[in-house]
């Protein structure tokens, strides 16, 4: 059996033990501990694990051990991005140091954001590793480091009302990412007044997102010719899973709101939260005819609800937290199945791979990822590996 179900049955377990008891903080603690810890593990010391893996390690080894010499044009990645592996580069370390480093900042700015919001515990981690951590943190490496930076780092300078730190903090994520540009959204939406303003604005983009999305409309699109408008508003697929997915969240993320309001116990937190999430589901609504594209720039903020439906969960009744805690194991196992299922298409596995046996391969055994993955081995060269092809970038 994969070492993923195991760590994922995990989660569910501990997640769901914790809604129908009442544990001891001791106990709480010590499977949050143990969870985190072993995720962290495995994301650290992980080998020829996502999809873009092989492509950073060949972009890695195109960088200069002798000199900085950057930014380089057929290097994928920001100049800041380019300078980090350049300095690893320059310090004769192997690819994988840079992973562990990388892998290093994702986790403890995630768990700074645990701790600052006081929600260091299982169902936390349950709803961070479908997607946040499988995707961006496991493939998409420098957008990982971004989205994790904005949870451990520049919510709380926003919740502060530190906004030149917060400006500050956004254009350093910048250069490693340029999802990064979407964090300034969050600055604009503290000048709408009402939060039903924004739930408005949410619906519009969502509309005009949809009338994009028509055929006549991508036409129109295609017949102008321009580059960027058809890289961002073209229509390459809308993954209707992820829209169902999307739209159950903001509706549960919405009802918890509202019923959190008229109980009195929203704090300043969760207001700004949301606030931060509606502006997430408004992007992904705009961009919805192209499914990447929307997902890329909506992720930057929508990993907001972590802290949304756990302070929720903690607000309800011992019924109520069971039936919110089940029905977000039912969602995230199903999102969990449905990603891995999209590694082993995308990252070229074996045919007769399933989710039961998706493999983990560490530093330890990494010769063994060439018998599950389609991917040219290491030469003998001391400039590393060949250039790999690792399957669609999702970073």
């Amino acid at each position: 059996m994969s070492l993923y179900i195991i760590v994922w049955g995990l989660l569910c377990l501990f997640a769901a033990k914790g809604a129908l008891v009442q544990e001891r903080r001791t106990t709480a603690r010590a499977e949050f501990w143990l969870c985190f810890l072993l995720l962290a593990g495995m994301l650290a010391l992980r080998y020829g694990q996502g999809t873009d893996y092989f492509s950073y390690q060949e972009y890695y080894y195109m960088m200069s051990d002798t000199g900085f010499n950057f930014p380089l044009s057929d290097v994928h990645g920001e100049i800041g991005y380019q300078f980090l592996t350049n300095a690893f580069r320059l310090l004769h370390l192997p690819y994988e140091a840079l992973v562990f480093f990388l892998s290093v900042l994702q986790m403890g700015f995630l768990l700074a954001f645990f701790k600052r919001y006081h929600i260091d515990c299982v169902l936390a981690l349950l709803l961070a590793v479908p997607t946040l951590y499988m995707t961006y943190f496991v493939s998409g490496m420098r957008q990982g480091v971004v989205l994790a930076a904005f949870l451990g780092v520049l919510f709380p300078l926003l919740e502060k009302k530190r906004y030149l730190a917060y400006l500050a903090g956004t254009l350093l994520c910048m250069l490693i990412h340029t999802v990064a540009v979407v964090f300034l959204l969050a600055l604009l939406a503290q000048l709408v007044p009402k939060v039903s303003t924004l739930r408005l604005l949410t619906l519009a983009a969502w509309l005009a997102g949809s009338v994009v999305a028509l055929p006549a409309t991508q036409a129109w699109i295609h017949s102008l010719g321009i580059w960027a408008l058809r890289y961002y508003l073209g229509s390459v697929g809308i993954s209707w899973a992820a829209v169902a997915e999307r739209l159950l969240f903001l509706a549960l993320v919405t009802w918890l709101y509202e019923k959190l309001r008229r109980q009195g116990r929203l704090n300043d937190a969760f207001v700004l939260g949301y606030r931060c999430y509606l502006v997430a589901m408004a992007l992904y609504g705009a961009l919805i005819a192209n499914g990447t594209t929307a997902s890329r720039m909506a992720s930057g903020m929508r990993y907001i609800e972590i802290l949304l439906l756990v302070y929720a969960a903690r607000q309800m009744t011992r019924t109520g937290r069971c039936l919110l805690v089940a029905a977000l194991i039912a969602v995230q196992s199903f999102m969990y199945v449905k990603n891995i299922h999209t590694y082993l298409d995308q990252g070229a596995y074996r045919a007769d791979l399933t989710v039961w046996t998706y493999p983990y391969v560490s530093v330890f055994n990494e010769e063994e990822i060439y018998q599950y993955r389609d991917v040219p081995q290491e030469s003998s060269s001391a400039e590393g590996p060949q250039p790999a092809a690792a399957g669609q970038r999702q970073a």
